[in-house]
């Protein structure tokens, strides 16, 4: 693809305002969420202990460190647990993060269990027998209150698990498709609640169109029902249908080890590169704080504008556009809110399950000036988060 050319930077100024006038529902606060059965969120006790909480997640993932950082801040803002300077994401695990929960915040409600952190660290076999240990823990044991779900792998887990746990879903691309909940409304199950944004990646994608006007756009996902739900794939091709693009694509393969779907990935990003106007990249294992700035590179290489499904931190790493951080503010108030909903009496399944990003915008200038594409004032004024370094790294 050659440089972006003028009409881009009236084009993205057009979009921001759009995007600003024109989503549906969104309050003075950013974001919109539907009516449902209300309960109250203050602080109690359980009886006279405190609510015990466990973690599952598929493996390591950033957003999912993004999504329980903005949780724990959440509860801190409704008095759950006492305020304090959390540790830096960077260099951070999910167990590096809940062992520092369980030892260092100071809360008279909630103890996130020191021994209730558990990880399938991306294997399928590790996966199936965490399955049945953690079923087995919340129907004998019994003693875990509510367990937080993050990622679809430990969604789908605990959604289709015989156990009566309350369960609370975070940061999954698309509950619904992947067979977490039945409904947007509707977990079908009375202990497990999955935040939806039943438009977040139209959304995105509409943006990127809109602000590119690309032919063709790249992905790069796992072909399989889960890999699909990652990547929005029918999201995409919904839009792709309504604006007349067409969608490349390549392939990974999540049975492998992660050194080789990392190598697979970037490939595939290679291969694309030559063959399309823009590259929507989605959201798994295989992206990740290791191949983010070598696919940035590559694309810059390239001349190839890119979206981050996930968020700001792949910006930061220099890809082009994503969602910013502020969103993630709004939708930890959310988690922690229905958290506390459900310690006041509340079943999961009957709490409200939708909720909108806010709309706003990370871009990376660095990124935007290797391709020739220069923002105007207006533009840089919309947008949330701007970044003006891409890591400076050998990436051959």
């Amino acid at each position: 693809m050659g440089a972006m050319d003028a009409k881009h930077t009236k084009t993205i100024t057009l979009i921001f305002t759009l995007i600003l006038s024109v989503a549906i529902g969104v309050t003075s606060s950013g974001f919109t969420q539907e009516a449902g059965k209300q309960f109250p969120t203050a602080p109690i006790k359980n009886g006279t202990t405190k609510w015990r909480i466990g973690y599952l997640q598929g493996g390591e993932y950033n957003e999912y460190l993004i999504s329980m950082d903005a949780t724990i801040k959440g509860l801190m803002a409704l008095g759950w647990i006492k305020e304090k300077p959390l540790p830096a994401l960077t260099g951070a695990t999910g167990e590096s993060l809940w062992e520092y929960y369980a030892q260092n915040l100071e809360s008279d409600y909630l103890e996130f269990v020191p021994d209730g952190f558990y990880s399938a660290e991306w294997s399928p076999e590790k996966r199936k027998l965490l399955k049945a240990d953690i079923t087995r823990r919340l129907n004998e044991t019994d003693d875990l209150d509510l367990m937080i779900a993050v990622g679809t792998w430990a969604g789908i887990d605990l959604a289709q698990g015989d156990h009566h746990t309350p369960t609370i879903v975070l940061a999954v691309s698309d509950a619904v498709a992947s067979g977490i909940i039945k409904t947007i409304h509707d977990s079908g199950n009375p202990y497990i609640h999955a935040r939806v944004d039943p438009n977040r990646y139209e959304r995105q994608v509409r943006i990127f169109h809109t602000i590119i006007g690309f032919k063709t756009i790249g992905m790069i996902y796992t072909d399989d029902v889960e890999g699909r739900s990652y990547a929005a794939v029918d999201k995409v091709k919904k839009v792709a249908r309504e604006r007349g693009f067409t969608i490349q694509t390549c392939f990974l393969d999540e049975t492998e080890a992660l050194e080789q779907d990392e190598d697979r990935l970037i490939q595939c990003f290679k291969n694309l590169s030559t063959s399309v106007d823009a590259l929507y990249v989605t959201g798994q294992r295989a992206v990740n704080e290791k191949t983010v700035p070598i696919l940035a590179a590559i694309a810059k290489e390239a001349q190839l504008p890119t979206f981050s499904q996930s968020g700001y931190q792949e910006v930061k790493q220099g890809l082009l556009l994503s969602i910013s951080q502020a969103g993630y503010k709004y939708v930890g108030k959310f988690y922690a809110e229905t958290m506390a909903q459900i310690f006041n009496g509340a079943l999961p399944g009957e709490l409200n399950q939708i909720f909108e990003d806010l709309p706003k915008i990370a871009i990376n200038l660095s990124t935007a000036e290797a391709l020739s594409f220069y923002p105007s004032l207006d533009v840089l004024s919309s947008a949330d988060e701007i970044y003006r370094e891409i890591p400076d790294e050998d990436h051959n």
